[in-house]
């Protein structure tokens, strides 16, 4: 069921850029979704403080209920209300009706307002079940990035000057943890272990500390210790003396040497051999080395940043790296995310590799369609992260032919894999908010009637051996203590 919704609201999201045909379109579909009478995405005016309706699915006679909408804007909480006419405190405007089941969801973006998703049912006097009221939850997330990207909520250029940090883009929660990381690692000696996925700028991060610290004004040496032949390691590391190995015929210095004062960061530490990795670890505490061919101990001030994405601890544990050296070179870890869990900086990142590339090819005009914008936050980015966003931002640009925006279909990525295809882990999550709506459902009927079973399965129509199972009894003759938090 949920599977069909992210891959029908994925279509339409990509397929249609007007705001106005989108709305009515989006609201139109989650009524069908929710079985309700109305779906209306509603904002406030930030100048006027005034409610506003910018889509609705249905016009009915009855009005949606501000009471409700401004309850949920100013508490940033969930409502759900099976019959609102019934609230002993509810407005004149909805106790007029006999009947009024409402659902209001707020929509949010990096823990900002944007508006409210609001149901309501009128007909058959039939309310809204709790599974409707987890459904409409499960949708904000969604329905919150598309809308923010139709009403162009933000300015993109703007926002993205105000989000580089260090050619880092990014202004989510996540991203401002590790800027906050970034500023400890630069301000201490510490040997910092940056993790992280293959795209997720690992790169960037090390020349962001080396340019907080105070060695920024001498030389950050890298190395890709994954691209270095297994006989050019010790050398390329350490250095060399005059005739170690064959046509060696001058002393050459290692990248530690070179780094003296400043930064070495090694990239993909994970790839080297484990029996080099015993010197390596002698360089890191004692801050000596030994060149290729000599005795003579050279001492060494180097800030070391190393960095992978293998994880080194789980690799320790499975004896491919020496847990020593993990130890010893991870005395600050930075984990980066991947872009799939930071999608909110998914515009952020366009915009900024979409001016990159207009400045290359001279073309000002061109920009991003929101049914682009839309198909970059639905796509799951699991090869290439935020490299293969540029990728594709740069691809795209260069097959553009005219100055206009550039469509969801000019972008080239396989819509297939996006998130659709749901892991054992999502379908468990699914699992595990109905059995929690069915236990509160339950379980607020047992409480009601002085827990009696026989007038729960009368009242509920479950019987009572699932009553049993879902209240969690051990057996029919004990009973559970009751579970502790809120009900959803």
């Amino acid at each position: 069921m949920l599977n069909n919704f992210n891959n029908d609201f994925f279509k339409l999201a990509r397929t249609i850029d007007d705001p106005i045909a989108f709305g009515k379109e989006l609201s139109l579909y989650l009524q069908r979704e929710l079985k309700a009478d109305r779906c209306s995405i509603v904002t406030k005016n930030k100048v006027t403080g005034e409610i506003e309706i910018r889509a609705e699915s249905a016009e009915l006679d009855h009005a949606v209920s501000r009471e409700i909408i401004n309850q949920v804007m100013e508490s940033g909480e969930s409502v759900f209300l099976e019959n609102a006419s019934a609230e002993p405190d509810c407005s004149r405007s909805i106790s007029r009706y006999e009947f009024l089941s409402i659902i209001g969801i707020p929509l949010t973006f990096q823990h900002k307002l944007l508006g409210v998703m609001y149901f309501d049912r009128i007909t058959d006097l039939t309310p809204f079940h709790p599974v409707n009221f987890e459904k409409a939850k499960y949708y904000a997330d969604d329905v919150s990035k598309v809308i923010l990207n139709q009403g162009q909520i933000l300015d993109l250029n703007h926002e993205v000057r105000l989000a580089e940090f260090h050619h880092i883009i990014g202004s989510s929660k996540t991203m401002q943890n590790i800027y906050r990381l970034i500023r400890k690692a630069a301000e201490t000696i510490i040997t910092v272990y940056i993790h992280g996925e293959t795209g997720t700028g690992k790169e960037l991060v090390a020349h962001a500390i080396h340019k907080l610290s105070n060695r920024k004004n001498f030389p950050l040496k890298k190395v890709n210790c994954g691209a270095l032949p297994y006989s050019l390691i010790n050398a390329e590391l350490f250095g060399s003396e005059k005739g170690s190995f064959t046509d060696s015929k001058t002393m050459r210095k290692g990248v530690f040497e070179q780094a003296h004062k400043g930064t070495l960061f090694l990239d993909e530490i994970g790839e080297i051999p484990y029996n080099m990795q015993a010197k390596l670890l002698r360089a890191v505490e004692n801050k000596e080395i030994t060149r290729l061919g000599g005795e003579k101990s050279i001492p060494i001030d180097v800030k070391i940043i190393v960095a992978s994405q293998k994880n080194l601890e789980l690799e320790a544990e499975k004896n491919n790296f020496r847990t020593d050296l993990f130890h010893r070179i991870s005395e600050l870890q930075i984990d980066l995310p991947p872009l799939r869990e930071r999608k909110e900086d998914i515009p952020l990142l366009a915009q900024h590799f979409l001016e990159i590339r207009k400045k290359e090819l001279n073309t000002p005009e061109i920009s991003l369609s929101v049914s682009a914008l839309n198909a970059l936050q639905f796509y799951d980015w699991k090869s290439g992260n935020v490299r293969e966003l540029r990728n594709t931002i740069f691809n795209a640009m260069i097959k553009h032919e005219d100055n206009g925006k550039i469509a969801a279909g000019e972008l080239n990525i396989d819509h297939k894999k996006k998130k659709i295809d749901k892991t054992n882990e999502e379908q468990l999550s699914l699992k595990d908010i109905l059995e929690e709506t069915a236990y509160n459902y339950i379980s607020q009927i047992y409480e009601e009637n002085d827990r009696n079973i026989s007038a729960t399965a009368r009242i509920s129509g479950v019987s009572r051996n699932n009553i049993y199972k879902i209240l969690g009894f051990e057996t029919k003759n004990k009973r559970p203590e009751r579970r502790s938090g809120k009900r959803r």
